[in-house]
């Protein structure tokens, strides 16, 4: 079932990514900038490989990651278009930043993200930012759906999960990276640093 539900999930989520050459300009716009920031200091700090001093991974939020999975050989596109895919698949579930801004408003709080984010921990499972979280399970079973199909050497990876948990985590750190880029505040940077906090605990 969960298997089914991932794979309808892809099937809408290709729908609206369309190929390549029919994409439109704002979706062609957003695979320039997110393979474009890959080689910027502030995301080379964050995840490494191109001219940095670490291998490719997680370098955000404890503990760090390192790729090891063969996910690090994939092209930078094929990175960047993994990274759309994840964040349409999270829209899709009702999550992500823009819908946690949605869900703050709604809820009448006016306090922002940041400079609490050290006690984001103590809020209501069913606060706005438990609400703008896609759990991890969903989003791995996501990935394993969307990599089978692109394939990019996971048919061939020995540790297919090791894969699955690399690109989850990537996949998070660059376009929660562009969308801070991109908002330009505090919050959407402690939403990223929430975020990853629970993908890399699995929550």
């Amino acid at each position: 079932m969960k298997k089914l539900l991932a794979m309808a999930a892809l099937a809408l989520v290709i729908a609206v990514q369309a190929p390549v050459g029919a994409q439109n300009p704002k979706r062609k716009a957003e695979m320039s900038v997110l393979v474009g920031q890959m080689m910027e200091p502030g995301l080379i700090a964050a995840r490494g490989a191109f001219g940095g001093k670490v291998p490719l991974g997680q370098y955000l939020v404890e503990p760090h990651t390192v790729y090891r999975s063969g996910y690090e050989k994939v092209s930078p596109a094929a990175m960047a278009r993994w990274a759309l895919a994840l964040h349409d698949y999270v829209k899709l579930k009702g999550g992500g930043y823009a819908k946690y801004q949605e869900y703050v408003a709604a809820s009448g709080k006016k306090e922002k993200l940041y400079p609490a984010f050290g006690t984001m921990k103590d809020e209501a499972t069913d606060g706005p930012l438990e609400k703008a979280h896609v759990k991890y399970s969903w989003q791995k079973d996501f990935a394993k759906v969307w990599w089978g199909q692109q394939d990019q050497g996971y048919a061939k990876a020995v540790m297919k999960d090791w894969w699955l948990n690399d690109a989850v985590l990537d996949g998070t750190v660059l376009w929660t990276a562009y969308e801070a880029n991109e908002v330009k505040s505090a919050d959407a940077h402690a939403w990223r640093d929430a975020e990853l906090a629970k993908m890399v605990k699995k929550k």
